[in-house]
């Protein structure tokens, strides 16, 4: 949201630059379908990049689902990192711990970011009703420039 919660956030990535800070924790994840979503852009309609934590395997998720950078293949729960995900010039960059690991080109627009706790799964992947994901922020900033 902008404006003070007035209108919905809605940016492009061949204008301008949009960036995500955070620093952010993974605590908890199911146990079925120990999946979850950390942060994200997302577009009008769909997802554009995931930040995905598939058991002990965090990576970034593009378009269908295909993997196009690995963040940490052995990522611990509980372990503090620091992600910025920047969208310019039709590019969309993201560092873990300070180094980049992906440049994905990306010409799209109706942006927004997304951070925080979105499980993958629900008592259909067979995780009990009491079953949940958890994450800390213990910062978290956006620019538009």
């Amino acid at each position: 949201m902008t404006d003070n919660g007035q209108k919905e956030a809605s940016w492009s990535t061949t204008s301008g630059t949009s960036t995500l800070q955070v620093r952010e924790a993974v605590d908890h994840l199911p146990s079925a379908r120990p999946q979850l979503v950390a942060a994200q852009i997302h577009g009008p309609s769909a997802y554009v990049i995931l930040i995905r934590l598939n058991g002990s395997d965090l990576f970034v998720e593009g378009d269908k689902g295909k993997n196009i950078g690995d963040l940490d293949a052995k990522y611990q729960l509980g372990s503090i990192f620091d992600l910025q995900i920047t969208a310019s010039n039709g590019h969309i960059l993201v560092s873990y711990n300070g180094v980049q690991k992906v440049d994905e080109a990306n010409s799209g627009s109706g942006d927004y970011f997304k951070a925080g706790c979105y499980t993958q799964s629900n008592p259909s992947y067979g995780d009990s009703p009491t079953e949940y994901g958890q994450t800390t922020l213990y910062s978290l900033s956006v620019s538009h420039t």
